[in-house]
């Protein structure tokens, strides 16, 4: 397996080394483009959990939250040939704390050309985290998002991960694949994030299937997940359908957790009317009844009644081209085994067997 991953390694770190020095030859000097832009994101929203670590009997909270907004720096520089060069510095800029750092999202820098790919590196989000929006029609990360019931949140594969490069293909005939590599240890035996998927775009219709395995993210263990998602838009709106399998190495064998969604927005009345709703299987797998492995603080536990649901619904008016108002409802059931949670901004813990309910109203504006 060892050479496996070293083998991995050796064939992106040579195909990064193709693509720079595909585009090199014939680079002349040229004026570059800094676009300076962002996005603003705050909400009021009520959270209710009927059972959770600090209230047995039930929590609710009443808050303004942050919901993921940002502000970046963005830049290309034409080489000439066809050869670009081109960079992001992203960051948090959280409107109900005041806390956030000028690179702690997407911040990369790299070289494309149209006929020999694109090679990019610094520390931004997987493929699997990248095809999201296919079926993520919710902007933002409060507690509209399925990150945490879908793919255990950042901690799992929601991952934006350090010390990253990734290559993707040129487009043909609308088909294009993109690997990665990262490591949030820099050390020679240090974990390894490896991930990829295979897109299809062509006018309403787009879908992606994808392939992720972390490797002694914890320490002698691996985990991996399968993911194939679709979207179609038909004018008046779109519907996004998602599946994935979450496959986690425990001492005693593996969990397998399966999780399919499907999203819809429809235009009507100067915005678009919204839903989702998703369904966590029960945990199966090799390892016997009641194994586990816990992410940040979400379990998953073999045997029955460990599975979820989850809905979101929500009506979102836009004022103009940039700025947006919005009241969401979610609603999360735990089975008595599970603890799922809502994907951003919710309890620091939650019980199993949780019922959760939250309602926001909120306001979007971009630049």
């Amino acid at each position: 397996m060892k050479n496996g991953m070293k083998k991995n390694t050796l064939q992106l770190n040579t195909i990064a080394t193709a693509v720079l020095l595909a585009v090199a030859p014939g680079c002349v000097l040229a004026e570059s483009s800094v676009v300076v832009y962002g996005r603003i994101h705050a909400g009021l929203d009520h959270i209710e959990s009927s059972t959770s670590a600090a209230s047995p009997n039930g929590e609710s909270v009443s808050r303004v939250s942050d919901n993921s907004s940002k502000i970046g720096f963005r830049g290309r520089e034409d080489l000439g040939n066809g050869n670009t060069a081109f960079f992001q510095i992203e960051g948090n800029a959280k409107l109900d704390d005041g806390t956030g750092a000028i690179n702690s999202k997407d911040t990369f820098v790299g070289l494309e050309n149209p006929a020999v790919g694109r090679i990019a590196l610094g520390r931004f989000a997987t493929p699997i985290r990248q095809i999201n929006g296919y079926t993520n029609r919710f902007v933002g990360e409060g507690i509209q998002d399925d990150a945490n019931i879908s793919q255990l949140g950042g901690e799992g594969f929601n991952r934006r991960s350090s010390n990253a490069v990734s290559y993707r293909t040129p487009v043909l005939h609308g088909f294009s694949a993109t690997i990665y590599r990262a490591s949030e240890n820099e050390a020679s035996n240090g974990d390894r994030i490896y991930s990829g998927i295979v897109q299809y775009v062509n006018g309403p219709i787009k879908g992606a299937v994808g392939y992720e395995k972390h490797k002694d993210l914890r320490p002698g263990f691996s985990e991996k997940m399968y993911r194939a998602v679709g979207n179609y838009n038909f004018g008046g709106g779109d519907v996004g359908v998602a599946w994935n399998r979450m496959v986690y190495d425990v001492a005693s064998g593996d969990l397998q957790r399966d999780y399919f969604t499907i999203t819809g927005a429809y235009k009507a009345g100067g915005g678009s009317f919204i839903g989702r709703f998703g369904i966590a299987g029960d945990v199966s797998g090799s390892a016997p009844d009641g194994a586990s492995v816990t992410i940040k603080t979400t379990s998953l536990v073999r045997g029955d009644d460990s599975g979820a649901k989850q809905a979101t619904l929500g009506y979102e008016y836009y004022l103009s081209k940039r700025s947006t108002v919005y009241a969401y409802y979610t609603q999360t059931n735990n089975d008595k085994r599970a603890n799922y949670t809502f994907g951003g901004n919710g309890f620091a813990s939650v019980k199993q067997g949780a019922k959760l309910s939250g309602v926001m109203l909120g306001v979007i504006h971009l630049f």
